[in-house]
């Protein structure tokens, strides 16, 4: 950072990002010392708020604007935003600057050069410390866009960009013409095959009535989450929102978006098709805001980010925590992750190390959730479909006991049993379990405690047999078929690794596992992340 014209100003603590990170780390410096001259860069024009409630509550609230409100589980009146603006003015030493981002560190020098966006309103920020928790932001389409249909193309992770959203989908009424146009529908595309688009389309869903829309889904894969989830559990997963009324479109690839005379935005796509749609929601995968410090820092080529040690130290007096940084899991390897709870237990763990430089080493197994329509997904670890699965159901509610004898036991697995279970997710070669995902299940939070426990002891299973009670499921009477001759092997049959189920098998119990092995398995699976 070379720019002697430009202002200088020099706090103890800088903090790069106003996140749930940022507010985490926030809380520590004011509750260890309270007199710690702070300096809080918040690229947006938002003080720090939660970033998951942009695709599920806020879509379900009948009037979240201008203040972000929703109705939370518990069914009280809540906000996206962490606190008041009160809060923030009472607190002392604290200073927000709202819309300024960091363009250049000189982590030598200490120095940080920051802008609000104009050409002649640069700053030096000198530090002693600095904590980076900048986040990430979803990619921009590949597509060729014509400037032209800006306006009607949404990236919804922020929350300029959810109001936005909200405003042109709730205004009653859609432009342009064509079929729907004189019921007011306006059509609205999603883009994308992971949990977000997913999310994103459920809730406009969930709003098609209120709002007079027609939802589709567009993906480049053959089944929603398809990276994430076993092929049958994805398909099953696409098919219950084709049920609830979205339209899906499978293995299209958006090549250029342009206008229509009608006032509309026509996709076109690689396979010669096009459709024609008035709103667009892009919802892909998402990088970590890190260029303003890859001069300076180490920049994890795998997985994004920036490389930071145990303590999440990155070096000397700067620290990384949330999604922009690439931490080492002593039990799944370096990873990167976008999980609210990884935010919230990292910014936490580099502010305490920032200010005591003691050393406190971050062993957190962070879970992730969604909701997409009905279904419930809860999880921890790496949640990779490339990885070998092993998936335990409930018995669906209404195939009674009696209606089950030792022919029906083993008739073909199809989707429609699919109700709520376990999926687990094992190295292709050592068996070692390096993830869980509870779908549809009750008592996550003991579960996933459970889980956790599974894999920081790097427990490794041979048989998919020895996972059916590692995570009780809570109906006596459980139901799954096994995809592999292996996994039907006699459930009081003793294991032949030394590895032994948490509870041992019953030989009169109706459950068994069903397991999926990709033929592309790598050796070291790269970590798979929620948006």
């Amino acid at each position: 950072v070379s720019a002697p014209e430009f202002p200088v100003s020099k706090y103890d603590v800088v903090i790069v990002g106003a996140g749930t990170a940022a507010y985490a780390a926030l809380l520590v410096l004011r509750k260890e010392k309270p007199d710690v001259k702070v300096l809080v860069l918040a690229q947006e024009n938002e003080l720090p708020y939660q970033r998951p409630v942009l695709s599920k509550d806020l879509w379900k609230a009948d009037d979240p604007l201008p203040a972000l409100e929703f109705t939370n589980w518990a069914g009280e009146k809540d906000s996206a935003y962490f606190e008041e603006q009160a809060w923030y003015d009472e607190i002392e030493n604290v200073t927000f600057r709202l819309g300024t981002r960091a363009l250049e560190l000189d982590a030598s020098g200490k120095r940080l050069l920051v802008t609000k966006g104009g050409e002649d309103d640069g700053e030096i920020v000198m530090f002693d410390k600095l904590l980076i928790a900048s986040g990430s932001e979803l990619k921009r389409t590949s597509a060729e866009v014509d400037p032209a249909v800006n306006e009607r193309i949404f990236y919804p992770d922020n929350a300029a960009s959810f109001r936005s959203l909200y405003k042109a989908l709730s205004d009653g009424s859609a432009e342009g013409e064509g079929e729907g146009a004189g019921k007011k529908t306006k059509r609205v595309a999603v883009l994308g095959s992971g949990i977000l688009s997913a999310e994103m389309a459920s809730s406009l869903q969930a709003r098609a009535s209120d709002f007079g829309l027609e939802v589709v889904h567009i993906t480049d894969e053959e089944a929603l989450l398809s990276g994430m989830l076993p092929p049958d559990v994805a398909a099953h997963l696409s098919s219950r929102l084709q049920k609830s009324g979205i339209s899906m479109l499978r293995n299209r690839v958006v090549s250029k978006m342009a206008p229509t005379e009608s006032g509309r935005v026509q996709l076109d796509f690689e396979q010669g098709e096009c459709e024609q749609v008035d709103y667009v929601v892009v919802a892909g995968s998402s990088q970590p805001n890190v260029d303003f410090a890859a001069f300076d820092l180490e920049v994890d080529k795998a997985n994004g980010g920036l490389v930071v040690n145990a303590e999440l130290q990155a070096r000397t007096g700067i620290f990384v925590a949330g999604d922009a940084a690439s931490y080492f899991d002593s039990a799944l390897g370096r990873r990167r992750v976008s999980f609210y709870e990884h935010a919230v237990t990292s910014g936490t763990v580099a502010a305490q190390n920032l200010l005591s430089g003691e050393g406190k080493a971050y062993r957190r197994q962070p879970t992730f959730w969604s909701e997409i329509g009905d279904v419930s997904i809860y999880g921890v670890g790496i949640a990779s479909s490339q990885l070998k699965t092993v998936s335990v159901w409930l018995r669906p509610e209404e195939l009674a006991m009696e209606e089950y004898d030792e022919a029906e036991e083993e008739r073909e697995y199809t989707p429609e049993h699919i109700s709520s279970g376990v999926i687990y997710y094992l190295h292709p070669s050592t068996g070692q379990l390096l993830g869980v995902v509870l779908w549809n299940a009750a008592n996550t939070a003991l579960k996933l405690k459970h889980a956790k426990r599974l894999i920081m002891r790097r427990r490794a299973f041979q048989k998919p047999w020895q996972l059916k009670a590692q995570i009780e499921l809570e109906n006596p009477v459980e139901y799954a078929r096994t995809l592999e001759a292996e996994a039907r092997a006699n459930a009081s049959e003793q294991p032949d690794d030394g590895v032994a189920p948490a509870t041992s098998p019953d030989s009169s119990s109706s459950s068994s596992s069903s397991s999926s092995d990709s033929s592309s398995s790598p050796e070291q699976p790269s970590p798979s992340s929620s948006e």
